[in-house]
């Protein structure tokens, strides 16, 4: 597999993990340093140019980030490795979403296509701009009201007995669904385009 221009691990990918980490550790109420989630994100932009040397399709390439993500701030931040697990995958799948949601609006007012986005580095962080933009605009109005989706780390000690490991499981599972389409829908855009599978992968924004 072809590997990644070095400037997209540091341009996009890092910044994808730190919006990925501070907006769904924030959602659940995990309280995190942002100079450590710094390093985690930076530490990530290595590991993401690594995996991506890898001769994996892109679900499992996803999923290792996710898991690496996971390892590495319950490492460097001090947050228990299930709840690390949660958060980067609400993180992931939000900015999944977005990422759609902005390459769709693209699509519909421009000629270009998947193959253009998947195969210019320069398009792709131009495309980032917006995705940027929309995570920290959403993590900034979210942090300011105090908006949670789920509270992981209670105050109160009794309330934390009632967070039980198999609730944990349960959010888990919920946001695998959504990620998972999400992984699907990529699958079918790269597998219907005219460029061979291994040149198009480094270029692929999802992390």
């Amino acid at each position: 597999m072809q590997p990644m221009a070095w400037y997209l691990g540091l341009f996009i990918s890092a910044p994808q993990v730190l919006m990925m980490i501070l907006l769904g550790f924030s959602l659940f109420n995990l309280k995190i340093d942002l100079h450590k989630a710094f390093a985690v994100a930076l530490l990530m932009g290595v590991i993401c140019y690594i995996i991506r040397l890898l001769p994996v399709p892109l679900p499992i390439n996803t999923m290792l980030i996710i898991v690496c993500v996971a390892i590495l701030t319950w490492l460097i931040c001090g947050i228990e490795l299930i709840n690390s697990l949660v958060a980067s995958l609400l993180g992931l799948t939000l900015y999944g979403i977005t990422e759609n949601l902005v390459l769709q609006t693209f699509f519909i007012l421009t000629k270009c296509t998947v193959s253009d986005v998947l195969t210019n580095s320069f398009l792709n962080l131009i495309l980032f701009i917006p995705i940027l933009i929309i995570l920290l605009c959403t993590y900034l109005l979210c942090n300011k009201s105090g908006f949670i989706v789920y509270d992981l780390e209670p105050e109160d000690k009794y309330d934390e007995l009632s967070v039980e490991n198999t609730d944990k499981l349960v959010i888990i599972t919920i946001l695998l669904q959504p990620l998972i389409l999400l992984l699907i829908n990529n699958q079918l855009l790269i597998s219907e385009n005219v460029i061979p599978f291994k040149k198009i992968l480094p270029y692929i924004n999802l992390v």
